[in-house]
């Protein structure tokens, strides 16, 4: 009965493509250099099932010049699929009616092409760029001890954890070993950033259950188990700082004792500051009451030594103000190599790195229903 779930699967996502019952369709031009006589004269065009194999769509004949395209009916969710050629598979996202353009070599397909058409095909081709050159130095048996790449695929996902980049980042595997360990606490907890944000953001998406029992069965299990070794987690990396007042106030106690935390590196000395302060005093006076706080600090570098001026600024704010300053390891854990830069805290766990007030207030709006 599964085999026959498996194929119904595979039928419907296929029709999915190739009907043309729409005019609404994406398009992928293609072109393939350096093909040699003995180069096969084709490339595949691949398709994903809801329970991660892949199928093939169509053979798409290479004319003279090595060219080819693929399109497809625009899907009602964002999918993933991928080009095959001599056993080397370059993915790429489609997004509605997205137009793609591809440029590889026959000699190292999956190595040196370029994808361009979307910001999800940019971000597609940075993280498997970043996991090729991680696996092809260190070998896929180091990923369970790669707190540094993992960090930047958190990074990455945070960036938008409901688009399909996160997806694909949650649900990679090489050379079938998962790109994210789900006996980790710290991979799990970018898995659950990513089935929090679908679940916010997409509730309709026939993924959205996929993600969030994979990440619920295997926290509860992790969770019990006492041979789990303690770590730093990607989720939410605690905080703990001064106030105003000398009172060190800690990011998780913060966290749950509101529904939302909004987690601001800033600094009070730069022009930026003001501005940036009237938006979050807007969200602030809108949301406090519905469950959410700031927990703002502040980098300042010319209160590395007297932080009066930060003081002074931090008394009139009224959120949660503490002191940091430029050179300090919750700047480095976080990844902040500029501010102001911007976290929303959701249930212990951080669920998006907006790049602007814009994308915050849109975000704050989804999270508390306002």
């Amino acid at each position: 009965m599964r085999n026959i779930h498996y194929i119904l699967l595979t039928v419907a996502t296929a029709l999915t493509v190739i009907s043309c019952s729409s005019d609404a369709e994406w398009k992928l031009k293609g072109k393939i250099s350096d093909a040699s006589a003995d180069s096969p004269s084709y490339v595949v065009l691949e398709g994903q099932n809801k329970l991660g194999g892949w199928f093939v769509i169509d053979t798409l004949q290479l004319d003279s010049n090595g060219s080819f395209t693929a399109t497809g009916s625009a899907p009602a969710y964002p999918e993933i699929y991928r080009l095959n050629y001599s056993g080397k598979s370059v993915y790429f996202p489609i997004d509605s009616i997205d137009d793609l353009n591809f440029e590889g070599s026959a000699i190292d397909f999956d190595r040196t092409y370029k994808l361009t058409g979307s910001e999800s095909s940019r971000q597609m081709v940075s993280v498997d760029s970043l996991i090729n050159a991680f696996v092809g130095k260190y070998g896929v048996s180091a990923l369970d001890t790669a707190t540094t790449f993992k960090r930047q695929l958190a990074d990455i996902v945070l960036t938008n954890p409901a688009g399909i980049v996160a997806y694909y980042i949650a649900n990679k595997s090489i050379y079938g070993t998962p790109l994210l360990n789900i006996n980790d606490k710290r991979d799990l907890r970018i898995i659950g950033a990513v089935a929090h944000a679908f679940n916010e953001n997409r509730p309709d998406d026939p993924r959205c259950h996929m993600l969030s029992d994979r990440y619920l069965s295997n926290m509860k299990r992790l969770s019990t188990n006492r041979d789990t070794i303690a770590a730093p987690e990607v989720g939410l990396i605690d905080i703990e700082l001064p106030n105003a007042d000398g009172t060190k106030v800690k990011l998780s106690d913060v966290a749950d004792k509101n529904k939302v935390v909004v987690l601001n590196f800033t600094s009070y000395t730069q022009d930026f500051s003001a501005p940036l302060n009237i938006e979050l005093r807007k969200l602030y006076d809108k949301y406090h009451a519905a469950g959410m706080e700031i927990y703002q600090v502040g980098v300042d570098k010319a209160a590395q030594s007297d932080n009066f001026e930060w003081r002074q600024a931090a008394r009139n704010l009224p959120w949660v103000t503490v002191y940091n300053g430029p050179v300090s390891e919750y700047v480095t854990s976080y990844n902040v190599p500029t501010v102001p830069a911007i976290f929303i805290i959701s249930g212990s766990t951080i669920v998006n790195r907006p790049a602007n007030v814009e994308e915050l207030t849109r975000k704050l709006g989804q999270l508390l229903g306002q």
